[in-house]
């Protein structure tokens, strides 16, 4: 699953936000985590572009997308991730 989700993710959300490309992160390095995390991140506002978007989670909360808006993308992007991977 991995090896189509993430690519077909990346597309998903340039083509939903309209932004030239995605950033991928592969997080396994937290100490007591037996997991990793891949985060797929629409590339951020020019002041928070590469390593410089981890401040982005340092913004005061009321700045965050809400719940509301995020599930509100999932539902827009579901559809081309169903046809990526029934193709």
């Amino acid at each position: 699953m991995f090896g189509w989700l993430v690519p077909a993710l990346s597309r998903a959300l340039e083509a939903e936000l309209k932004v030239p490309k995605a950033y991928v992160l592969f997080l396994a390095e937290q100490e007591g985590f037996d997991h990793v995390h891949v985060h797929v991140i629409a590339r951020p506002p020019e002041y928070a572009r590469g390593i410089r978007v981890f401040e982005l989670i340092q913004r005061p909360s009321d700045e965050w997308v809400s719940a509301a808006d995020m599930d509100d993308l999932a539902e827009r992007i579901a559809p081309r991730l169903i046809a990526v991977n029934s193709a």
